[in-house]
């Protein structure tokens, strides 16, 4: 399956399974390929064939966008340098989880979320510690227990405290004891198997630094996006902002068209600061601040009364 038909496909799933998603189409060079929402859940998604095609500086930046926005990032792929993905099983790849498009239509479609997570060594389960202890205590010793499963009785004490059990080892115990001890997992807890780093993002310049030192100015924390359709997220309190930053040209129409899109999945506002603001009110359905109103402002309200000024007026 090549990038386009799975990410179709994982657009599709996504809305069947109720999520406001946002237009792959308009999102171009970027490191993800769709935001999507449903109720608090926020999604940067980003989907390839290849997991292995998935960069370590696009897992920084998709977790750092994510971080900004309240959500989770994900990876959707079907193979690895390895081989064909293993439905069921999450993976991580650059510090992001990774699924399958089946696994993703599991959980999302069918409310049956993975049990299975892959780590250096093998596949992985958790397993409920109650229930292993419950039985321990009450009918076998730990080194029963230690000699069905093939691990060490130190092994036994640990799965009871919440590591990871191999999974042939943990279906082991399972046939031992005649009980289900194998639980659901949730792929966004798995810790990370990259650093926690910030995406690298370049110095702001030009009109780009004059529009991003003047919000900061006026009480709003700027961060700037690299690889995303819009330029930085600011916010200033309560309000926040998909910023596109750029002189008129053609585009920063595209550009502004895939922000607005974004912004209205993940519940954000959205503004376009440029040069000249011409007679348009918006553009790309997003509203047009020009350099000389912004530095013309003096608080973070003159700003937000605009922007909304300006959305009522192009309805």
């Amino acid at each position: 399956m090549d990038k386009a038909r799975l990410l179709e496909c994982v657009h599709s799933i996504l809305r069947k399974a109720e999520f406001s998603v946002s237009d792959p189409r308009v999102v171009r060079s970027a490191s993800f390929d769709l935001v999507a929402r449903r109720g608090d859940l926020i999604l940067v998604v980003k989907a390839d064939a290849s997991l292995d095609s998935v960069k370590r500086e696009e897992g920084a930046e998709m977790r750092a966008l994510a971080g900004c926005l309240n959500g989770k990032a994900l990876v959707v792929s079907t193979h690895s340098t390895g081989g064909k993905l293993a439905d069921g099983v999450v993976f991580s790849r650059s510090g992001v989880p990774a699924m399958t498009p089946f696994t993703l239509s599991d959980m999302f479609l069918e409310g049956v979320p993975p049990c299975v997570f892959a780590a250096p060594g093998g596949f992985f389960v958790r397993l409920d510690g109650n229930a292993l202890r419950k039985s321990r205590s009450e009918r076998f010793s730990i080194k029963e227990l230690a000699e069905a499963a093939g691990v060490s009785r130190k092994a036994i004490q640990m799965y009871e405290e919440g590591m990871g059990a191999m999974l042939d080892a943990a279906l082991r115990l399972e046939d031992f004891l005649n009980t289900g001890l194998i639980v659901p997992i949730d792929p966004f807890s798995l810790s990370s198997d990259a650093p926690e780093v910030q995406a690298q993002s370049p110095r702001a310049s030009g009109l780009e630094r004059e529009v991003c030192t003047t919000l900061g100015e006026l009480g709003y924390d700027v961060v700037l996006t690299p690889k995303c359709p819009f330029d930085a997220l600011t916010k200033e309190r309560a309000q926040s902002y998909l910023a596109t930053i750029g002189r008129r040209n053609p585009h920063l129409v595209l550009r502004a068209r895939a922000t607005d899109s974004i912004a209205r999945v993940a519940g954000q506002g959205s503004v376009v600061f440029t040069d000249i603001r011409g007679k348009e009110d918006v553009i790309g359905g997003t509203p047009i601040i020009s350099k000389k109103e912004l530095l013309g402002m003096g608080r973070p309200k003159d700003l937000q009364n605009l922007i909304n000024e300006r959305k009522r007026r192009s309805r």
